[in-house]
């Protein structure tokens, strides 16, 4: 398959070839119901991010779809936690 040659090309392009080279921390939300992106996107992120030494939160959301409609505020608890622990203080 003519693909197969062009696979060290499209990995040197995957944003996630570089996540060595990310300073910060990230927070990572989405659902288990979501339609729209596969949730294993974000697992595999997830391990990405810890095989590299990274500093990530990764909250899954039972039930709920793309919007995070069910747990949105959950969700932003997260992030208000996540900015003032990471961000607001500089740190």
């Amino acid at each position: 398959m003519v693909l197969r040659n062009k696979i060290p090309f499209w990995n040197s392009i995957s944003a996630n070839s570089y996540l060595a080279d990310i300073s910060g921390p990230i927070q990572l939300h989405h659902a288990k119901d979501d339609s729209h992106v596969p949730f294993n996107f974000s697992e595999k992120l997830n391990s990405q991010l810890q095989e590299v030494n990274k500093l990530v939160e990764f909250y899954p959301y039972e039930g709920d779809d793309h919007n995070l409609t069910n747990s949105f505020d959950t969700a932003m608890e997260h992030s208000v936690e996540f900015f003032d622990r990471y961000l607001k203080g500089g740190n």
